[in-house]
């Protein structure tokens, strides 16, 4: 039927219109799951980083430590045994004898030292975590940096735009004799100086993305380009709470406050092998004249010597100085999160003041003037922008 024909071939040729429009939309979204976003990155950088892998490493070793410190016997058994052979008028008579010791120390050590091991897993795993806090914030710095860079390079496209147009309504006042031509220089040294300045934030996003690929150890994935979004900015007083957040969960100030419960234990377990550390216990068993003996024996070292001063006084003033070091580490945090926070709203006033006061002021001045003149309200020679 010739009438279903054509609607079959109307909507052909609407299906495939469908096509052609909804192809760029798919190109777009294409492109747009190509790109890599921030936490691409991050990710990227700390799968990349050398000291990261080592740091993973020593928490491998932490953790053989504790297994260490763990054992219940922190020394094996000695077994030792004697053999003696006598010449009797009548036969030879063969004596011997079999003992077994154990050294059992008796002042807590196995605690103390199964805590001090257990503290230096933390530590370890502590400066994983801020190394790889450490990359993540270098990549999220150079990041906003970059966005910020990329998005005053196009305010300065925008402002070039219009100045460009300004100097378009100058040269024809001047053309007008309305204006001379020191007027005109005037406007050109603007856009002069404007586009030197768009040269200057284009060097500035090339170094930003030099010093990104020597975060990213060189590894960013080929024909990928990154997805460049300024990340919400909290407000000042939002920004206040996160300092006293971040200065209470600081991994320096944790850091320093397990060195200082680690330098804590060390000082306790030197103080408990002082006086009676451990003993040593034996079972011996022997056999002489054909009579056998079974008895045991204990031992301990006598505390005349060595008292361990040296080595108290050492562990007293490692704990004296984490103590310090404790102290010094919380007000530096403090003021570094301070300073970072004041740099981060000094660098979003800047971008607020060029997307939304410069730029827009120009703009609306210019598109004044522009309806002015197309409403024959002023003369092309009267028109001041």
């Amino acid at each position: 039927m010739p009438g279903a024909a054509c609607v079959r071939l109307a909507v052909a040729r609407t299906g495939r219109r469908a096509a052609i429009d909804a192809e760029p939309s798919r190109r777009a979204m294409a492109g747009s799951a190509a790109k890599l976003t921030l936490a691409d990155l991050q990710k990227i950088a700390i799968h990349k980083n050398q000291n990261i892998a080592m740091l993973e490493k020593e928490i491998e070793k932490a953790q053989g430590e504790k297994q260490s410190a763990s054992r219940f016997f922190s020394e094996n058994p000695e077994f030792s045994g004697e053999v003696k052979n006598r010449k009797a008028p009548e036969r030879n008579i063969l004596d011997y004898s079999l003992s077994i010791s154990q050294q059992v120390e008796i002042k807590g050590q196995r605690n103390y030292r199964i805590r001090i091991a257990r503290l230096n897993l933390l530590k370890s795993r502590l400066l994983l975590k801020k190394e790889k806090l450490i990359v993540t914030e270098k990549v999220k710095v150079i990041f906003t940096d970059s966005t910020s860079l990329h998005q005053k390079l196009a305010a300065f496209k925008s402002l070039l735009e219009v100045e460009n147009r300004q100097l378009q309504w100058r040269s024809l006042r001047a053309k007008a004799g309305e204006i001379s031509s020191v007027d005109l220089n005037t406007v050109k040294l603007e856009a002069l100086r404007t586009r030197e300045k768009s040269l200057q934030v284009r060097q500035e996003i090339s170094a930003t993305k030099q010093q990104l690929r020597s975060l990213l150890n060189n590894s960013l994935p080929p024909g990928k380009e990154i997805d460049y979004r300024y990340p919400e900015f909290p407000g000042r007083a939002k920004l206040k709470g996160l300092a006293e957040q971040v200065a209470r969960g600081n991994f320096e100030i944790k850091i320093a406050a397990t060195d200082l419960k680690i330098a804590e234990l060390n000082l306790q377990l030197i103080k408990s092998e002082v006086l009676l550390p451990a003993v040593n216990a034996s079972f011996i068993y022997s056999r002489e004249d054909e009579e056998e003996l079974i008895g045991g024996a204990i031992s301990f070292p006598l505390p005349v010597f060595n008292l361990k001063g040296g080595e108290r006084r050492e562990a007293a003033a490692e704990y004296e100085k984490a103590g310090i070091k404790l102290r010094q580490t919380r007000l530096k945090a403090r003021s570094e999160i301070s300073k970072y926070l004041d740099t981060l709203s000094l660098k979003e006033e800047q971008r607020r003041l060029y997307t939304q006061k410069i730029i827009p002021v120009r703009r609306e001045s210019l598109d004044k003037v522009r309806t002015r003149y197309q409403n024959g309200e002023i003369e092309i020679g009267r028109a001041h922008v």
